[in-house]
This record gives structure tokens, sequence and C-alpha cells, in this order.
């Protein structure tokens, strides 16, 4: 993305103003793919906000939303397939042959298939055994691809204390916590769902403590930037997608 910039005439001020967006320092690592890739999904989300269905009531579920939780999608896929599918199954290899491919699990495990397709993060899959060794630029892509990492902490609030302090709901910070969003109900009173979301650099300093001591870290950070919001945030879950050893990482960068 900074290449991109500096070609495009933008100056070095306006590069580094540009880092607020989220981007921070990791602004010459971004591709500029992944950030059309942002901007796209953007674009489409806000044609949704404060949309209203046929009712005229907000609509609650955007079409990226599934009922019940994406977790329904692979459940309907994996009720379509003929044969089981082997959950809690790590796999460790995989064998190319001539005439099919071999896939070997943890537990000493063998599949045998004429064909393998692999949707392992690249995080995952250059732990991976594949022999033989995928071509040279599929090899330095599954070896050096970079993964950002993002750290989430879902809160409730029990009460709207940006009212107290007149600034908007949500926050954008260059700091350890880089965006705070008030998720629901911005001018009601009650309780209100709110999220941590950290990300990059920042993240992995965040990531690296226990997620008790990371949750109090965020609190303690949201209220040094808010003083009003202190007592008034609880974090129910805390999740690092560099820390899953199964993803290892939230995206490709």
């Amino acid at each position: 993305v900074h290449d991109l910039m500096k070609r495009n005439g933008v100056s070095e001020q306006g590069i580094r103003f540009s880092t607020v967006s989220g981007l921070g320092t990791e602004i010459h690592s971004v591709s500029a793919l992944r950030y059309f890739q942002e901007r796209t999904r953007g674009k489409l989300e806000s044609q949704f906000v404060g949309a209203l269905d046929e009712d005229g009531k907000p609509i609650e579920f955007w079409p990226k939303n599934i009922l019940g939780g994406t977790a329904m999608l692979p459940r309907a896929m994996a009720a379509q397939l003929p044969g089981r599918v082997h959950t809690n199954t790590h796999v460790a290899a995989i064998e190319i042959e001539d005439d099919g491919v071999d896939v070997r699990t943890l537990d000493g495990s063998r599949y045998r298939a004429r064909f393998v397709i692999s949707s392992l993060p690249f995080t995952v899959l250059r732990s991976l055994s594949i022999w033989p060794r995928p071509p040279g630029p599929q090899f330095q892509a599954i070896q050096q691809l970079h993964y950002a990492e993002t750290t989430r902490a879902f809160c409730r609030i029990k009460g709207p204390f940006w009212q107290e302090d007149g600034f908007e709901p949500s926050i954008n910070s260059d700091g350890a916590v880089r965006m705070f969003w008030v998720m629901d109900n911005h001018s009601g009173e009650g309780e209100h769902r709110g999220m941590f979301v950290v990300t990059g650099q920042a993240a992995l300093r965040v990531s690296a403590r226990s997620p008790e001591a990371a949750s109090a870290y965020l609190i303690k950070e949201l209220e040094r930037l808010r003083p009003a919001s202190k007592g008034q945030v609880e974090i129910l879950r805390y999740h690092s997608w560099g820390n899953e050893p199964l993803q290892r990482g939230c995206s490709p960068m």
C-alpha cells in the first residue's frame, strides 16, 4: 500500500496520515490487493447501515450473516457429502504419487485418494510435510505469505458512558486499542454490546499475554482513553486468531 500511494504522488505526510485507518506501521507490508479487498467489503456492508426491511424495521441480519451462526454453513455442506467427515483429525503429511495421494494424520492413520484439496491457511500448511515439494512460486508463497494477527474481545457495556463524555460511542486509535466498537443501541439506556479490535503489531503484543491479562489490559487502556468508561465495560469473550493452533493468524496480508 505504501508503494502504491508513493507511485501515485501521495506525500509522505499523507501516507503517514492514512495509517490512522488501522494499518499503522503495517502499511509497508500490507498488499494493495488486501487493501482493495477490505475497501470492497466495506463498500458492500455500508449499504446495509441503517437499512430497513419491507416492514420498515432495521435489518438485523446482513446478507453475509447466517441464522444460527456461521458454523451452520460447513455443517450443511458436510451433510451433502456421501462419506463421513473426520473431525479432530490433524493432518501431518501429504504424499503425492503418480496414481494418487496419501494423507497421513498425527495419530498414524492414512487416507488414500485420487487427489487432495487443501483449504488450510498457509500458516498451518507450512508446518506439514508435503512430498514432493510444491513448485517454486507455490512453495515460496506457502512459506512466506504473511498473515495478520487480530485479537478481539467481546464485551458487555453496562451503561452509555459516551453520553457522559460527549464523544462518539466508538473510537479508532493508534495505540493498543486500535478500535473499540459499540455495536448497538447507541442512544438508548441500559446495556449495550461492544467489541475491542486489536490488529497488527499491537495485536502481537497484546496476545502475548494470557487471555485474562490481555482482557484486563484492554479495559485499562480504554479507561485511559475514555475515563467515563471506568467500571462500565465487562469483557465476556476474548479471542486471538494468532494463538489458534489450526489458524495462526486472521487473514493473509
